[in-house]
Formats: C-alpha cells, structure tokens, sequence
C-alpha cells in the first residue's frame, strides 16, 4: 500500500451511501452516462466513481464493472506527512500539484451547468469554477526512479483563485 493511502477496503453497493455520508467534502461522482460535482449521490445502479475531497484528503470508492463491489481508497494528508517525518522526509518533497483548466465551451456553459468542448455536460456545486486543483502523489521504484503512484482532487478553483 502506497505511504499515502490509510485505508483500502472493500464497500458493496448497499454500503456506498453510507460511506459517502460519513465522508466531509465535495462530491464529484461519475456515472455510466454523467458527471456531477457537489451533488447528492442517488444512483448507486450507475454509479462506477465517487470521490469525496477537501484540502486535508480523498475517499474515492470506484468499480472496474457494475456488477462488482466497490473499493474504498482513502489518501490523508495528515497520515502522509507522519509517515514521512519518520522517514526525514516532508509532504512538499512526494507531492506534486497540478492546476488544470475544467473542459468547457463558455458559449454553452451557465450557472452550475457546465458543457465540454466535445458536448459533454457536468454539473459543478457552483458557478464560476474554471480549474482543478489536482495532488500527484510520488512513489520510488526499486531503482530509485520517482514515478506518480496516485493522485486525488484537492479544491475547484475560480479564475481570481490561486493554490496557497
């Protein structure tokens, strides 16, 4: 197991509500035919992907096939950074961040709703989100060559935003 990941586990589908409830922060979910962000998650039937992420970390709960249980990977940045201080390491040393721009015809997007370039739609928790801010996690394979082992969302940016 990765040095960032505190718990892996196996959720059925019964159990997926529940663990998103128990979780704090902004939902993104991707079903079979959508994508939502920040909004409750009903369809478990279509559901394959849910993260639920704030600035401290990410329960994502994701299934290869709909007929498969889910698996439940939590990424914490707490436990991250005891682990490395064990280790004479820091946070800022096996992470990388990213900002990327959302996928969006502004001509076609409002409010909430939001349409890519290629015509898809995804709904955002709010307007005016225009980035992501995205956390790569490195990992060291056995010959020392560093790799990005896992990555999660950490906060939707708006364009006057910055990470800090």
């Amino acid at each position: 197991m990765e040095a960032h990941v505190k718990e892996i586990k196996t959720v059925n589908k019964e159990d997926v509500i529940n663990e998103i409830k128990a979780s704090h922060g902004t939902v993104y979910a991707l079903y079979t035919d959508k994508l939502t962000c920040g909004d409750n998650v009903t369809d478990i039937q279509h559901l394959m992907e849910v993260r639920i992420f704030n600035e401290n970390g990410e329960k994502k709960l994701s299934r290869y096939s709909l007929k498969e249980d889910f698996i439940c990977r939590v990424a914490d940045d707490e436990y991250f950074r005891q682990k490395l201080e064990n280790e004479n390491d820091s946070l800022e040393n096996r992470t990388l961040e990213d900002i990327q721009y959302l996928d969006r015809d502004k001509t076609m997007s409002c409010g909430r709703n939001y349409r890519s370039m290629g015509g898809g739609e995804y709904t955002l928790p709010d307007e005016g989100y225009n980035k992501i801010h995205i956390r790569n996690y490195i990992d060291y394979d056995n010959n020392g060559i560093a790799y990005i082992s896992d990555f999660r969302i950490v906060e939707l940016l708006k364009e006057c935003e910055s990470v800090g």
